[in-house]
């Protein structure tokens, strides 16, 4: 009887060495053999301070969401400066609803929806101010890259370039990310991650 209770014994043993066996190769191997990378639905976050935009990048796999920001009432002010360097003002352009964008030509995700900004200027100009900011940080983007960018895809949008101040005052950490603004200067929702051009065309509604 022994004996045979010390075979039992012996064949559970074994078996459960197996399975832990098993399990331990699986799970050592499952993310090892994983292949890693920056995928479609990625957004480019940014650690921005005060001071500068840095040069450090992560990338998180979160798709674009939109962030409800109806408990803001007003948006904040910033100056910008046009593709022939004069200075503007975000309040230049209160009258008509904004929609306003912060890219980076070096921003994959960015590139990813240029072409529906691109369409969706053609069609809301009149009605629309569509505010495109490129976040100039003299490292990852330049000048230069930034205007050969521009040419190369025969873009029409308004083009502004920001240092860090309105980047920093509407707390983007991470691009593209675009602002829904009424024609009061209140700011109504927030896109963060690629907009689609259907995206824009709702949001463009609920300021409108």
């Amino acid at each position: 009887m022994y004996k045979r209770l010390a075979v039992v014994f012996g064949i559970v043993a074994l078996a459960v060495i197996v399975t832990a066996v098993v399990i331990a190769h699986d799970w050592l191997g499952e993310d090892r053999d994983a292949p890693r990378g920056r995928g479609q639905g990625t957004m480019t976050q940014l650690d921005i301070t005060s001071e500068n935009l840095p040069a450090d990048l992560v990338i998180q796999p979160d798709p674009g969401v939109i962030i409800s920001q109806a408990e803001i009432d007003v948006t904040m002010d910033f100056a910008m400066y046009d593709v022939n360097g004069n200075q503007v003002q975000l309040s230049d352009f209160f009258g008509k609803p904004i929609v306003l964008n912060f890219w980076a030509s070096w921003c994959y995700t960015c590139v990813q929806e240029i072409s529906y900004f691109e369409q969706f200027y053609a069609e809301v100009s009149d009605d629309a101010h569509i505010i495109k900011v490129n976040m100039l940080d003299g490292e990852l983007e330049t000048r230069e890259r930034v205007d050969s960018f521009m040419a190369d895809g025969g873009y029409d949008f308004p083009l502004f370039f920001d240092t860090g101040a309105g980047a920093t005052l509407f707390g983007v950490q991470s691009i593209p990310m675009t602002f829904f603004i009424d024609s009061r200067g209140q700011l109504v929702s927030t896109v963060s991650g690629m907009a689609t051009l259907e995206t824009l065309r709702v949001m463009l509604q609920l300021v409108s």
